[in-house]
């Protein structure tokens, strides 16, 4: 399988986002998303620049979903990055978990369920709708699909 960047542009409304509050490292949040769910993030070699400002330029850990067709696009997020935060509202999430919308991912609260009750993070819940479809920042995201050859 080979990866390809997607030519498509998505914005904040495309995503359903999972805000996680840990203090661990990005690896060992990448790792527990694994033991728990079996699903493979990998790092980016590059990480996700931001200008925050005119004179803050950011760079935030990125990593993908390594995976199969049946799951949607995934990224993991670090929300602080070398100059500051993505999102800086209270509560302020360490990491942000998001999902391509309407794939068709079944059972999506049954699966966010899980993630909450593993008590590998201090909290997690799901982002609305009203605040993720504001953020112009993801159309910068790395887009990464999985093609067969």
């Amino acid at each position: 399988m080979k990866r390809h960047k997607s030519t498509v542009t998505l914005d904040g409304s495309d995503f359903q986002v999972v805000a996680i509050h840990s203090s661990q490292a990005p690896y060992f949040v990448a790792w527990c998303l694994f033991d728990t769910f079996s699903l493979e993030f990998v790092c980016e070699k590059e990480p996700f620049t931001i200008n925050l400002s005119k004179e803050k330029k950011s760079l935030h850990l990125e990593y993908f979903y390594k995976g199969s067709e049946q799951w949607p696009r995934m990224w993991l997020i670090q929300n602080q990055g070398t100059q500051g935060k993505l999102l800086t509202a209270k509560p302020s999430p360490d990491y942000l978990l998001m999902f391509e919308k309407d794939f068709g991912m079944l059972n999506f609260e049954h699966w966010l369920n899980k993630l909450k009750s593993s008590n590998r993070f201090e909290l997690v819940y799901q982002m609305q709708d009203e605040h993720t479809s504001k953020w112009k920042w993801v159309s910068l995201l790395e887009h990464l699909i999985i093609e067969k050859e």
